[in-house]
């Protein structure tokens, strides 16, 4: 069975199935109803001379092979399609493992001490290479599942920012400490952006008036239909 599993790409335990090997799965099973019915029939002559519109109909005798032909083309693709990530070259975009912009890392200085980290600790931060819309994209396109799936490998990234201001306000969080929130929007736009600064930005963030153009860089916490949400965000240059 290792063996086998080995040859046909790796085998997929079932726990782990996608929507698409559950289709493959449902269509050998259909067909193999068809095959089944289809001797009952012939062995039972009144049930036959009952169902001889829906036997003789050329689509009862091409389904079985049509659906074994389905199942066995998702297979196939699926498990080329595993064998291909694993061995690191580039998939076609699709429905099964959509290809993402490439990500582009860059070194910066280090971001305003905070408590638990070490002040002289240099932090690399990976910067992704695509604009706003391009997210926002996705979920116009595709289903909101499909879209977060879709999002996912750029969470945890950084950005650069840069529209109009639309709110700033302040709040302490569970711990006592001040933070700012910076709701940017777009003329003739529906998205919002929501940035997330400490404390120590709070004199640049408190002058901020509604309309200015504002420019700040922060990491992708979530992305969804109306708004993108950056957290541990620092003000930039336009």
């Amino acid at each position: 069975m290792k063996d086998h599993c080995h040859a046909v790409g790796g085998c997929l335990a079932v726990t782990k199935w996608t929507f698409w090997e559950w289709v493959a799965y449902a269509a050998l099973f259909v067909a193999a109803m068809i095959i089944a019915a289809d001797q009952a029939i012939k062995m039972e002559p009144d049930l036959r001379q009952r169902l001889e519109i829906v036997v003789a109909n050329p689509i009862w005798a091409f389904a079985p092979i049509a659906l074994i032909l389905l199942a066995t083309g998702i297979f196939i693709g699926r498990n080329w399609e595993r064998k291909t990530t694993r061995q690191g070259r580039p998939i076609n975009a699709g429905i099964f493992n959509p290809v993402t912009q490439p990500i582009r890392e860059e070194p910066v200085s280090e971001k305003p001490a905070r408590k638990e980290a070490v002040a002289d600790q240099e932090e690399r931060r990976v910067f992704v290479n695509v604009p706003p819309d391009y997210l926002m994209k996705f979920f116009e396109d595709h289903t909101q599942i499909l879209a977060t799936r879709l999002v996912e490998p750029y969470v945890g990234k950084w950005i650069k920012i840069s529209a109009p201001v639309f709110n700033v306000s302040a709040r302490k969080n569970s711990a006592g400490e001040q933070t700012m929130t910076v709701a940017l929007h777009r003329p003739k736009s529906t998205i919002l952006f929501m940035l997330a600064f400490g404390s120590q930005w709070a004199d640049v963030l408190t002058i901020l008036r509604k309309d200015d153009l504002f420019t700040a860089i922060g990491k992708i916490e979530a992305v969804d239909r109306t708004s993108i949400t950056l957290v541990d965000c620092e003000p930039a240059q336009n």
